[in-house]
């Protein structure tokens, strides 16, 4: 395991408490600097992995390409036709999507999230996701004041750190089950 995802590993209880102190500008800030690093590095892969895909990239079985343009497939040739980089085309049997979910709610491809979202249910944050109250997991919105709305996962990007983290999504939840519990 490299030496900087052995910290995040270390510190992702005090790592998660101090992005929630964080103004929005100080996320802003951290995202713009040293996001890409975080995402890169805070999840460790098996070596075994590693060393099949170093194999895969040497023989020239896989490819990565970014970004996307378009993407058809052409039942004939039984092979995926697309535009990437600076809009050359390529065609290749098998493509894998290993973008993750888009963090923006706007952008996130939900019919729910997004009828929300129109409707002011939900807001989204300007860091990504949207406005929760995360002593409670329960939605935000100036514009609804409904309450009983609660989320956990990634809808929480923004205002929580380690959102797809399995230990974080089940101390996220028994948070809100907790609340829950209370008002009953």
């Amino acid at each position: 395991m490299h030496s900087s995802t052995f910290c995040e590993y270390s510190l992702r209880y005090e790592t998660s408490q101090i992005w929630e102190w964080l103004s929005v500008s100080e996320k802003q800030k951290f995202k713009q600097w040293l996001g890409p690093y975080w995402t890169v590095t805070r999840y460790g892969m098996p070596l075994i992995n590693a060393h099949r895909l170093r194999e895969l990239f040497k023989s020239g079985k896989l490819e990565v390409h970014s970004p996307l343009y378009k993407v058809s497939y052409d039942g004939d040739k039984k092979k995926f036709i697309f535009q990437h980089g600076n809009k050359k085309q390529h065609e290749g049997a098998y493509l894998i999507n290993a973008t993750g979910p888009a963090n923006r709610v706007e952008n996130m491809k939900s019919t729910l999230l997004q009828n929300l979202l129109k409707s002011g249910v939900i807001e989204a944050h300007p860091i990504g996701g949207i406005y929760i109250d995360a002593d409670k997991m329960e939605v935000i919105s100036s514009k609804n004041p409904h309450r009983n709305l609660y989320t956990a996962g990634h809808i929480c990007n923004g205002m929580l750190l380690d959102v797809n983290a399995v230990w974080f999504n089940v101390k996220s939840i028994a948070t809100l089950c907790n609340h829950i519990k209370k008002k009953i």
